[in-house]
């Protein structure tokens, strides 16, 4: 009876021992489909880092919608392209920004639909030559002939039987009513071959607008019926700019206001086209304290264009003087006095734009006044550089990465990002760079828009992206750059910041480690 009971219990100790091997064994065995999951790393995202930039205060830093600008003014003859470059390479190439193309209507269309970008050898060779030297291209067309060598309207025009009247200079060149019917068809359909061909922000700053009368600055325009047809045809003529240059700022001349009806600049050229503003004669008494005023109330919204006076040339040679005709100043101020002056009016209108203009005027401000023109080159217009950027050391697939930035602007100007042809094009992004240089991840922060900085603050923004996915583990470059999302996302705006390293046109920051 024992002995039965000792080996019962035996027996069943066995079968525990068994099952407990089985067990043992059990857990012993991987399954190849399921591996042991790797332990959770925990990171301190507290950890930053902080890089702080200085701001270059020296280089030239070409951008859109500002800058120093030289001059084709083909009062007598368009420049000859060679000669042009040869005399203006060297201050182009230092200095400026933009080549203004300021040519009568005639040299542009001399035939009906033959046009000077499709049939004009030295036209094409002065647009080659600026865009070789970094410049973009601005434009004014004017179709007066007065004080001018050649007429400004094509003949054709005539021809098809507008009517006008002769210039009062002595040369007695044809000019059309401007509210002329046939006059008016044959020009719109200029403006429109003219904007099919340079309504292109990469290689266009802007175009005026108006261009009628005395040097297309509105003075002295002829017309068939004045009081019937002067608001109508300010009306047409801005429209006709406004409606075609889509993508391209267009300019309208503010030094024309005793000429034209308040409401049409406050409602088409402002408010409906959101067209900026041009004054050309600063450094003299003809700017005038409503001029002034109106330019003022429309920044920051708008970018103001200066342009210095024009005093009939800069012999520097001779006896040639500024402020000959202007009872306001002293006659025998040097030409030094003037540009001081020039730019303390551009500076007032917080201008984006001024002139170095043709070689003779160039040459006065290089050869007598250079550190005004580098002065300009800082402060005119916009100059923006990042103060100072806090991000995390680490980044963490599907969780917050967080980057603190913050903005400065050195210039007195302002970057026309909220015109509606630009539509907030321009966007402040960060990107992560691979060991090859190759762009693996953009991150945009929409809450940071150029347009708004002004001058005199400091601009700060806490970004937060949860797009961190997709991303391999491994140390990246963490980049900086403010983009162009109408240029397929590529860095559209140079920052003024010392000794920066630039890959693929972004500025690189800090490294960066993504788990």
């Amino acid at each position: 009876m024992e002995i039965n009971i000792i080996m019962k219990r035996l027996y069943q100790y066995a079968l525990i021992l068994v099952i407990l091997l089985l067990i043992a064994c059990t857990k012993d065995t991987k399954s190849p489909e399921e591996p042991t999951p790797e332990p959770e790393v925990e990171i301190d995202q507290s950890e930053k880092v902080t890089v702080s930039f200085k701001a270059d205060d020296k280089s030239l830093i070409r951008n859109p919608g500002m800058g120093w600008t030289v001059y084709d003014d083909a009062i007598w003859t368009p420049a000859n392209a060679n000669t042009y470059w040869e005399q203006q390479s060297e201050y182009a190439n230092k200095y400026a920004s933009t080549f203004y193309i300021r040519w009568r209507w005639s040299d542009f269309e001399p035939e009906e639909g033959k046009y000077a970008w499709d049939h004009d050898e030295n036209f094409k060779a002065l647009v080659k030559g600026a865009l070789d030297r970094n410049l973009k291209l601005a434009f004014r067309v004017y179709i007066d002939g007065q004080d001018n060598q050649n007429q400004a309207t094509p003949d054709f025009v005539r021809k098809a039987g507008a009517q006008g009247y002769n210039t009062t200079d002595g040369r007695n060149h044809w000019n059309p009513y401007v509210d002329d019917p046939i006059f008016q068809e044959k020009y719109s359909n200029f403006v429109k071959a003219f904007a099919a061909k340079f309504d292109d922000p990469e290689i266009v700053e802007y175009v005026d607008v108006y261009n009628i009368g005395f040097w297309g600055e509105g003075h002295n325009a002829g017309y068939i019926n004045y009081d019937a047809n002067k608001d109508k045809t300010d009306r047409w003529l801005i429209n006709l700019y406004g409606d075609n240059f889509k993508r391209v700022i267009p300019v309208f001349l503010s030094n024309i206001l005793q000429h034209i009806n308040p409401s049409i600049i406050n409602g088409e050229v402002l408010k409906n086209q959101q067209m900026a503003l041009r004054r050309d004669g600063l450094g003299s008494r003809y700017l005038e304290d409503r001029e002034i005023s109106l330019m003022l109330s429309a920044f920051p919204q708008t970018m103001i264009v200066g342009e210095q006076a024009y005093y009939g040339g800069n012999d520097l040679e001779g006896d040639w003087k500024p402020f000959r005709s202007d009872h306001l100043y002293n006659s025998s101020s040097i030409w030094r006095d003037n540009y001081r002056l020039s730019l303390a009016h551009a500076y007032k209108l917080r201008a984006n734009y001024m002139d170095l203009r043709n070689h003779t005027e160039t040459k006065g401000w290089v050869e007598t006044s250079v550190d005004y023109v580098q002065e300009f080159m800082i402060i005119g217009g916009y100059r923006f550089y990042p103060s100072k950027i806090v991000a995390d050391k680490y980044m963490v697939s599907g969780k917050d990465f967080n980057i603190t930035h913050e903005w400065n602007n050195m210039g007195l100007g302002v970057c026309p990002n909220k015109n509606k042809r630009w539509n907030n094009k321009f966007k402040v992004a960060f990107a992560l760079i691979d060991a090859t240089d190759q762009i693996k991840k953009t991150f945009v922060d929409t809450e940071a828009n150029p347009g708004d900085w002004v001058g005199g603050d400091v601009f700060k923004y806490n970004f937060k992206s949860a797009d961190t996915k997709d991303l391999t583990s491994g140390k990246y470059t963490l980049a900086l750059a403010i983009i162009n999302d109408q240029n397929e996302n590529k860095p559209g705006i140079n920052l003024a910041i010392e000794n920066q390293k630039i890959v693929n046109g972004w500025t690189t920051l800090t490294e960066i480690t993504v788990l």
